[in-house]
């Protein structure tokens, strides 16, 4: 196994140099990556550097320990932190458990007690290093996650049209039934508003209650796998024998009955059609939640079959919600045969609603709001081209034949807009950091926060992308742009160091001429003499 990373941060040289030289580093397990003289720069190496093992006193110039560990457990949360103080202050050692210290030592420290200090870190990660491997906990957590996983394999089953390997690999990882009868339904049972009368459960348990009378009505008459809900509970069922219909409405009526006697809720049950394969479940689901629309008065408490409800005209006017997330997905996928497959489902809708201009015409107006949508989404409203595409067929009938290439070219410039966008974001979160960074360098208190806050991102992710675009870390672009700025305001003779230092983002005036004097050599009333002469 590879050496641990360790950082060393004491204000005194000959201590780190000391402690460095003293120890067998690489017999310990360890390598040491970094050195720090204060707190302000082990944040700044900390940031840049991979840290599992911080060795740091407490009293130090600029910031002090307990504050840069504060900081240095938000950029790397599991490393072990060691603190090496001349200060026995119980004051200290409950500020240094509040911060998640493992250790801490007093000075002076000799060799061998330090060494063992370290072995014991060793040991410490070592064990959970060990333990992220364990197969036996790997398994343990899989099991407790299987339910989870198994409920997302069947809410995705619901919603996306998957391939046959899909389905089955999923059928067999989570032991499912479904597959096992030719007759397939899908029941949608919407929970209504509860009576007046008082319950006799807890209103948050009655969606587990009605899972469960669900369950229990179904077990034995049909295989099921259930996807609950808090306002609706979907069943993924499958029948022996003819006629799964009459006998899913039978159940699903009694089920309804039950719960406004024993619950005092009403329930509604919508039914699909039978279909054979579970590829077909979408289809399904869309017609179980379709079917629930035809319930005559709100919260009305019985089954309904899509196939009896659907006596009239058809009901594919509108670009439903699964379509339109398959429609997304080819999108951001941008895969043409994805796209093409899409684009094919649906001219074969259009087609479907026969001779009817009114309905066709309404249906290309919902496939233009669901592409709209997606510029809305990704901010590609400015693509003068991509939404005069999209323009283009408003207003006007369009044939089935002509509508599979229109979708394609719409699909695919949408797709090529997307995908420039989703590349280009990281390099416009970048210059977007440093321009609000250029505004506010001058602030003390401008943090990581302040940007990733004015940014809407996470710290984790504007770390690895900013870097990534910019090549330094965030401390270094600030500190840069900091002493870019402080040598052009001491060319002028009339302006204080102090005042530069305010002027750059420093509290501290001694701290200023520590970094500037590192970064450039020499301290900045040096430099002001060398560059105007000024005495």
């Amino acid at each position: 196994m590879k050496n641990y990373k360790a950082m060393i941060v004491d204000d005194e040289a000959e201590v780190r140099e000391g402690i460095v030289a003293r120890l067998d580093w690489e017999a310990l397990g360890f390598e040491v990556v970094a050195e720090a003289e204060n707190g302000l720069e082990a944040i700044e190496k900390a940031e840049a550097n991979e840290v599992e093992l911080l060795l740091t006193d407490i009293k130090m110039p600029f910031m002090d320990g307990l504050t840069m560990i504060a900081e240095f457990r938000t950029l790397h949360p599991s490393a072990k932190v060691v603190i090496l103080s001349g200060f026995d202050d119980a004051d200290y050692a409950r500020q240094a458990i509040k911060l998640g210290v493992t250790e801490y030592a007093l000075k002076p420290v000799n060799a061998e007690e330090l060494a063992e200090v370290i072995s014991r870190m060793k040991a410490q990660l070592d064990r959970e290093y060990g333990e992220k491997l364990d197969i036996a906990a790997l398994r343990e957590k899989y099991e407790r996650a299987l339910p989870v996983m198994k409920e997302r394999f069947l809410s995705e089953l619901l919603w996306r049209r998957m391939s046959a390997a899909e389905i089955a690999a999923g059928v067999a990882a989570y032991d499912l039934e479904i597959d096992a009868a030719p007759g397939k339904l899908v029941l949608v049972f919407d929970i209504a508003a509860r009576g007046a009368r008082e319950q006799p459960i807890e209103g948050d348990l009655v969606p587990i209650s009605i899972s469960q009378l669900v369950e229990e009505t179904l077990s034995g008459r049909c295989r099921t796998a259930l996807c609950p809900g808090l306002s609706q509970i979907v069943a993924i069922t499958a029948w022996e024998g003819a006629d799964p219909v009459s006998r899913a409405v039978l159940l699903g009526n009694d089920i309804a009955a039950r719960c406004k006697r024993i619950l005092d809720v009403r329930v509604t049950c919508g039914v699909s059609k039978r279909y054979d394969s579970l590829t077909g479940t979408p289809d399904a689901y869309t017609e179980a939640r379709n079917a629930l629309e035809y319930r005559g008065e709100p919260g009305l408490g019985r089954a309904i079959y899509i196939g009896d409800a659907e006596t009239g005209g058809s009901q594919g006017n509108i670009l439903d919600e699964r379509n339109e997330r398959l429609l997304l997905n080819a999108v951001r996928a941008g895969s043409f045969a994805q796209m093409a497959e899409v684009a094919e489902g649906l001219a074969l809708a259009l087609e479907s609603l026969g001779a009817d201009s009114w309905q066709r015409q309404a249906y290309l107006v919902s496939l233009c709001n669901s592409f709209n949508r997606i510029v809305m989404q990704y901010g590609l409203s400015g693509e003068a081209e991509l939404t005069e595409r999209i323009a283009s067929r408003m207003g006007t009938v369009i044939e089935p034949e002509g509508v599979r290439a229109w979708l394609t070219e719409v699909c695919t410039a949408l797709s090529g807009c997307v995908t420039r966008r989703r590349e280009s974001a990281p390099k416009l979160l970048a210059e977007k950091a440093a321009r609000f960074i250029a505004e506010r360098y001058g602030e003390s208190s401008l943090s990581a926060e302040d940007v990733c806050a004015h940014l809407h991102v996470s710290r984790s992710y504007f770390f690895e992308v900013f870097k990534k675009e910019m090549g330094r870390s965030f401390v270094q672009y600030l500190t840069d742009v900091r002493m870019e700025r402080a040598l052009d305001l001491l060319r002028d003779p009339e302006m204080k160091t102090i005042t530069v230092a305010y002027a750059v983002g420093y509290e501290e005036p001694n701290y200023f001429s520590h970094v500037f004097k590192r970064r450039f050599g020499v301290t900045p009333a040096r430099f002001r003499r060398q560059e105007t002469g000024a005495v």
